[in-house]
């Protein structure tokens, strides 16, 4: 792209706001999307942007997106870094591996997150940024590959803290697009107005020329006008098409079609080697000159003359391609699509298979063009595809995954071959976050004659997507059987898979007690070992009651856990939660969250945070839920996983609830709803009514919150949830007993129900609900010895329930008139609350307390009353030994940014050293847990 255009003709307005974002570096960075139909003038304001970037000393990356028959994994965001690649050696160690990995600098099949690739070009770009401030000029976003797309996306919405500025021009109209609905700044293009598309007409040198050899220049102006309707790359390009009969007739094709025209007409005129190697740049996946030369080179007939730089020379002057610094880049994309369409068929395939032979020593690549330069069916490619994508699988590039495997099943010669290939495909879809894509493909096999385990698999994947009505009791049945046939057939591993997402499936419905027993005997048939993460987490999550002694026990023999990987542990931490151990839990992930996710991939870490964020939630620890929380919203988003983002609304609900702001609660709860309404997730809405009878709890509003919390335990509700009423058992119970008499004798009849159950299973959560239950719903002449019961028990299982049991004893104490006993057990609750940052509670302990007489105390706040959640993320990772690069990196943002958190961050704690860190969240930690 050239950069040395004055301002386009009609558009001071869009170059004004080009202008403003310029001034505006290097105070603050920024991203702005360009969009609008073919040709409207979106590179003529890039051009201009560049043009004045220049001039102001700005740096400027530019990459553009290609339309290529094969996209390939991270092809234009390797274009965007190349310049400053070689920098990529001053980043830390796990993110230059991963960034060297996905961008093939070395050969690796290390999984290659997204989220991490993505997060190690930002802070590639904000290093480059430093010292000048910097332009990245992004052109025809709608055809980079999936991967690139992604990653670009993801930078966009990050670079407002930093001195970049990127500039998108993307088409409208495009299906999957990733810039759409980011909430990024758009500047949509529109038609130029008479008066200036009139200008702009006049100023082309063409028209200049027809004014000596046409008398009736001003009717064809005025057709010229109406033809190209405003669009500039129609004003510039119209005037040098040859002049035919379509010119004065009524009948002309479409616009886009007579420029193609007009370009192909202009490619037919060229010499045979500046053909040759225009076909060879149209078709390659790459812009680099090198490339093209040597395929055109290989397609030359023998008595041709030879390709060399004279036809790059001879085809720049035609107008259709530029020319700079060893690529070879067509001025417009219709360019590129008038000569593919001008070659024809036969000539396209021997263009792709020289570009194959070109690209040998990159065998991916190579493989692409080979495959395209076939006639379908060949097994033999049809193999070598489906070999290519297990090594993207494997390297977790989902994208090129679902693009492989297309190309595989259009190779096969096997209609259910196809099918298979095609829910592969779909499932490939899935983990690039490809929802449409994925339900595309699974129509499109299910068209197909699929043996039987895979249309069970089909039938799965369209309830997964929400296309299919949710679990019930024939599809789980209708499960297990696939999944015996699927060991049966030697797909041993795919029928893990299957039934590992099964189980986790199961947590969240009704099933009854027989199904699940069949669920876990199916996993136990698995010649696993005990410990096996998959094979435990299927277990929990199926059959909890039945599975919680003998699961318990085999993830306390597991020890060695730097030697697992970050989805091991995600599933050992599942499992420990679907059983209410949640301090096993953590034991788990206080090791996921410091792992890189190189080698789990995007749905193994979004589960992992959405399983942190409840954990922290039950061990107390509010604030830092809610930031977890936060996290596992923004992560599921971006990779599209509906569930897992409702979810985590919910349990910021919850710790919004907890910490007394029932504004963010109701927001949180009616964030998390929506998308399981829709889907009909019923008993996923469970965790929305324990949300809102918390924080009525918070509020004192007792019927309320015990009309909230009574649908969890009645099988009759659609909200109703075998397990999550483990966890709201003493909730249920609080709010009974300041409700009435009518809902404490139903509250009892629930509490007769999960007591056996507690002791059979010797869930800590439930124990620690059924304790707390006992207390509130007991006879007046047992209520002193149920609370001494409940307070005896260890606090840290659930220090919220413990703390508000504690302020019930007071209370009573205080209603005894025992004022001295009174005192030090509300004390004591007080302490506890203001550790946990309880609010609601809190205030209310410190009133019971003054009522008693004591003095006013000490109103003191947690340590970290006063951090954002961010703050709140940057200082547990900064504690944990991450350095500021490292942070950055988890976090998406620069390490100058996080750098200047922790200086103003180190006063609010109360220390002076970042060894101190970890000394003060213990104190925290303590504090929540005393009382």
């Amino acid at each position: 792209m050239r950069a040395d255009e004055a301002e386009p003709v009609g558009r001071a307005e869009e170059t004004a706001v080009l202008d403003r974002l310029l001034a505006a570096l290097p105070g603050t960075g920024g991203s702005l999307v360009l969009s609008g139909g073919p040709g409207i003038g979106k590179t003529a304001l890039l051009r201009h942007a560049l043009h004045r970037a220049a001039r102001r000393g700005i740096r400027t990356k530019e990459v553009a997106g290609i339309q290529p028959e094969p996209p390939l994994p991270y092809a234009g965001l390797r274009r965007l870094l190349a310049p400053v690649l070689p920098e990529a050696q001053t980043l830390p160690e796990a993110q230059r591996n991963c960034l060297s990995g996905a961008l093939g600098m070395t050969a690796s099949s290390v999984r290659t997150d997204r989220l991490k690739v993505a997060m190690a070009a930002l802070a590639l770009l904000c290093d480059r940024a430093h010292a000048r401030p910097l332009l990245v000029v992004v052109e025809d976003a709608h055809w980079l590959d999936a991967s690139s797309a992604q990653a670009i996306s993801f930078l966009a919405r990050r670079l407002r803290p930093v001195p970049v500025l990127m500039l998108i021009a993307r088409r409208d109209g495009q299906p999957d697009n990733d810039f759409d609905d980011t909430g990024l700044e758009r500047l949509p293009l529109t038609p130029l107005p008479g008066g200036a598309a009139g200008r702009l007409l006049d100023a082309q040198p063409a028209m200049a020329a027809l004014r000596v050899t046409r008398p009736n220049l001003a009717i064809m102006r005025q057709r010229l006008l109406r033809e190209a309707a405003g669009v500039p790359l129609a004003l510039v390009e119209l005037p040098l098409a040859p002049v035919g009969p379509d010119l004065v007739g009524e009948e002309r094709p479409p616009l886009s079609d007579r420029l193609e025209q007009t370009f192909a007409h202009r490619y037919g005129r060229l010499p045979a080697s500046s053909r040759s190697l225009l076909l060879a740049a149209a078709l390659n996946d790459g812009d680099r000159l090198a490339e093209a030369l040597g395929a055109a080179q290989r397609l030359a007939e023998p008595d041709q003359e030879p390709v060399t730089l004279e036809a790059v020379e001879v085809a720049t002057t035609a107008g259709l391609v530029e020319s700079s610094c060893g690529r070879l880049l067509f001025r417009h994309p219709l360019m590129r699509s008038a000569v593919r369409k001008s070659a024809g068929p036969t000539a396209r395939q021997a263009a792709h298979q020289a570009l194959a032979e070109q690209l040998a020593t990159q065998p991916d690549r190579a493989l692409w063009h080979h495959a395209c330069g076939s006639q379908p069916p060949d097994p033999d490619i049809a193999a070598s595809l489906e070999s290519a994508a297990r090594r993207a699988g494997a390297r977790g590039d989902c994208s090129a995954a679902v693009e492989t495997l297309l190309l595989a099943s259009a190779f096969s010669d096997d209609p259910g071959r196809r099918g298979e290939l095609l829910l592969r495909a779909a499932d490939a879809a899935v983990g690039a976050g490809r929802f449409p894509r994925a339900r595309r493909l699974l129509t499109e096999a299910g068209r197909l004659p699929l043996r039987p385990v895979d249309r069970a698999q089909l039938a799965w994947f369209l309830e997964v997507l929400g296309t299919g009505p949710w679990s019930d009791q024939d599809r789980v049945a209708q499960t297990v059987g696939a999944v015996e046939r699927m060991r049966a057939s030697g797909r041993e591993e795919c029928a893990l898979e299957y039934l590992h997402a099964a189980a986790q499936r199961c947590w969240w419905t009704g099933l009854d007690d027989g199904l699940r027993k069949q669920v876990a005997e199916s996993a136990g048939r698995f010649q696993l070992p005990h410990e096996d993460a998959r094979l435990l987490s299927a277990l929990a999550c199926a059959a909890p009651v039945h599975t919680a002694r003998e699961v318990r026990a085999r993830l306390s023999q597991v020890t060695e856990l730097s030697a697992e990987t970050l989805p091991d542990l995600t599933n050992y931490a599942l499992a420990a939660c679907a059983l209410g151990d949640f301090r096993e839990s953590h034991r788990f992930l206080q090791v996921a969250v410091r792992m890189p996710a190189d080698s789990g991939g995007t749905s193994a870490r979004v589960e992992m945070l959405t399983a942190h964020a409840v954990t922290l939630l039950q061990l107390g620890r509010h604030q830092e839920a809610l930031a977890a929380a936060e996290t596992a919203v923004k992560e599921s988003e971006q990779a599209g996983l509906v569930h897992h983002t409702a979810m985590a609304h919910l349990i910021a609900a919850r710790a919004s609830a907890a910490l007394g702001d029932g504004a963010r609660c109701a927001s949180e709860v009616a964030l998390g709803e929506e998308p399981l309404l829709a889907l009909g997730a019923g008993p996923m809405l469970a965790e929305a009514q324990t949300a809102r009878g918390l924080a009525a709890l918070a509020s004192r509003q007792y019927e309320r919150a015990y009309g909230l919390l009574r649908r969890v335990f009645d099988r009759a509700d659609p909200v109703y949830h075998s397990f999550v009423r483990h966890r709201a058992l003493g909730d249920l119970a609080e709010a009974a007993a300041g409700a009435g008499d009518r809902p404490i004798a139903e509250a009892r009849s629930w509490l007769d129900v999960l007591e056996p159950v507690a002791d059979a299973t010797g869930s800590p959560v439930l124990l620690a609900g059924v304790a707390h239950a006992r207390a509130f719903l007991a006879e007046d002449r047992l209520a002193d010895e149920a609370f001494a019961a409940g307070l005896a028990r260890d606090p840290r299982d659930a220090p919220l329930l413990h703390a508000r049991l504690r302020l019930a004893h007071g209370m009573r104490l205080r209603g005894q008139r025992r004022v001295r006993e009174s005192r030090s057990a509300l004390r004591a609750a007080r302490e506890a609350f203001t550790a946990l940052e309880a609010h609601p509670w809190e205030t209310w302990a410190r009133r019971e307390l003054r009522a008693t007489g004591a003095a006013r105390g000490r109103t003191g706040s947690a340590p970290r009353d006063a951090l954002t959640p961010q703050e709140e993320r940057i200082v547990r990772l900064a504690a944990e030994g991450l350095s500021n690069r490292e942070i950055a990196g988890r976090l998406g943002l620069s390490h100058r940014t996080v750098s200047t958190h922790l200086y103003r961050l180190f006063p609010k704690l109360g220390v002076s050293a970042r060894g101190q860190l970890g000394s003060a969240l213990e104190r925290r930690a303590a504090a929540g847990a005393k009382g």
